[in-house]
This record gives structure tokens, C-alpha cells and sequence, in this order.
């Protein structure tokens, strides 16, 4: 499911009812934000998050996929098959 405002999930709580688990990916790169700005994306939005998934559900299982490192080409250590 996608939902655009992190800062808050109430809205969408009933869609995540009686799940098994959550694999929560969020990232983003600090080199154009503030600290603030970062923290509150990386750690405050995760920190929201992970209450309403257990509320329903507490043996939920809530895994935090962050996305530092990663690469929006989604070409890092790819192979080009002639390799």
C-alpha cells in the first residue's frame, strides 16, 4: 500500500489490520536537507509508524528497511553480462 503523509498512519490503520508483518522502507539522502529536516523523515515518520502497526496486531513483525546507501540508478553492482 502507498500513503503519503507519514506523519501520520491513523487514517490507513484498518488497512494494516491483522497483518503478519510490515517492511517498512523509507529513506532519503541527507545531502540536500537539514538535520532536522532528515531526522524528522528517518527517525520521527519510522517512530509514527510502528505503534499503529502494533496496535492491531502487537506480534506484528516491523522491519525498517532504511534507504541509506542506496542508489536511485539502480545500477550499483550490477554486472553488464559481457562481463
Amino acid at each position: 500500500m502507498r500513503h503519503d503523509d507519514f506523519s501520520g498512519l491513523t487514517p490507513i490503520a484498518g488497512e494494516l489490520s491483522g497483518a503478519d508483518a510490515c517492511l517498512y522502507r523509507l529513506g532519503v539522502s541527507s545531502v540536500e536537507l537539514s538535520h532536522e529536516e532528515y531526522e524528522r523523515i528517518t527517525y520521527d515518520y519510522t517512530l509514527e509508524a510502528s505503534p499503529v502497526v502494533a496496535a492491531d496486531y502487537p506480534h506484528a513483525a516491523f522491519v525498517y528497511v532504511p534507504g541509506e546507501g542506496a542508489d536511485s540508478t539502480e545500477q550499483a553492482g550490477r554486472r553488464r553480462p559481457d562481463r
